[in-house]
């Protein structure tokens, strides 16, 4: 009897306890029922074997003597290993090919999302001892490291039920993984992918064409302006310049505000500004023709309601002449 008679003939019990189903070649869609996740035992068909004895104590050193062991041995291709150590001492070695077990998912139709560990045959079946019951009037029985099926008719006094298959499997830590999920994308949703991917790739480079395009038409025009202007090539040079125009701009805009304020002054009849001279941008001298002292008083009042940015220092009146000097608060003192 083939050790996938055995396990076929068991995995129906199997489900009722645990998700765990065999996966060997030949098989459909429905010999997985639809489950949110379950494990796989793998028939000797996905996989090479081999019970070497090894100069190890643990299984994670063995591991590392699998490439070698198996080196000649398996088809060309990238394959994954593990190591178990048995009872006796030896240690249990498998290869197995990602790639092989996800084309066969993919051809029955099972996500490998669902998957959750993957058990060897040779290595759960070795954990069982004695004969037990597989149902429908069979039991299966060890002789000499094979399994024979028998009727139950034949059975040996310590058959054991088929709990003994949930026992050899309440320690799942010698279960592998899938870890190669790419090899399983199909044609069909590999070009259901690759098409909007490539449709994105040729937008973004083509929007990548037109901004290089503007970036160096806004060069070529900032260059333009540099030249035309007579501006200095580097940037600390020209955030020099526009720190000096801004004081250029404040200061001019202090004269325009200090020429309203002489503008608005309270002049009466036969009153006039006789001279007004701006110094340096920061001061100015002024000089009003007045009708008697007791309006410079006036004068320096309305000056103040204006609130004009310069202020009047230290008029004097003399031969009917206020004279004063303007200047910017705490320039002058």
């Amino acid at each position: 009897m083939t050790l996938f008679t055995i396990i076929e003939s068991i995995k129906n019990r199997l489900r009722k306890n645990r998700a765990i189903f065999l996966l060997d070649k030949g098989q459909s869609r429905e010999d997985f029922p639809d489950e949110k996740r379950f494990d796989l035992i793998l028939s000797p068909a996905h996989y090479w074997f081999k019970r070497e004895k090894l100069p190890v104590k643990y299984s994670f050193q063995a591991k590392k003597y699998a490439p070698a062991l198996f080196d000649g041995y398996l088809p060309e291709g990238e394959y994954s290993y593990q190591a178990i150590k048995g009872e006796d001492g030896l240690f249990y070695m498998f290869a197995y090919s990602d790639r092989m077990i996800l084309q066969e998912l993919n051809r029955i139709g099972v996500k490998p999302s669902n998957v959750g560990k993957l058990f060897f045959a040779d290595e759960l079946m070795k954990k069982i001892d004695k004969s037990f019951s597989i149902g429908n009037g069979y039991v299966l029985v060890r002789h000499e490291d094979e399994w024979v099926r028998l009727p139950e008719s034949m059975a040996p006094k310590d058959c054991i039920p088929i709990t003994a298959i949930h026992d050899a499997l309440r320690n799942r830590s010698h279960g592998v993984t899938l870890t190669r999920y790419s090899h399983l994308i199909p044609e069909s949703s590999f070009n259901a992918i690759a098409v909007p991917m490539l449709l994105f790739l040729v937008l973004l480079t083509t929007e990548w064409i037109m901004i290089h395009r503007q970036n160096g038409e806004l060069a070529r025009q900032n260059s333009q302006i540099f030249t035309k202007n007579g501006l200095p090539p580097t940037l600390f040079q020209n955030r020099a310049i526009l720190e000096n125009l801004k004081k250029i701009a404040s200061s001019q805009s202090q004269i325009r505000h200090v020429v309203m304020c002489v503008r608005r002054l309270p002049l009466q009849k036969n009153e006039f500004l006789e001279s007004f001279t701006i110094e340096n941008g920061t001061s100015a001298e002024i000089k009003i023709a007045l009708l008697g002292k007791q309006r410079v008083n006036a004068i320096r009042s309305a000056w103040i309601k204006n609130e004009c940015p310069w202020r009047i220092m230290a008029p004097h009146y003399e031969n009917g002449i206020m004279s004063a000097l303007i200047a910017a608060k705490g320039r002058v003192k």
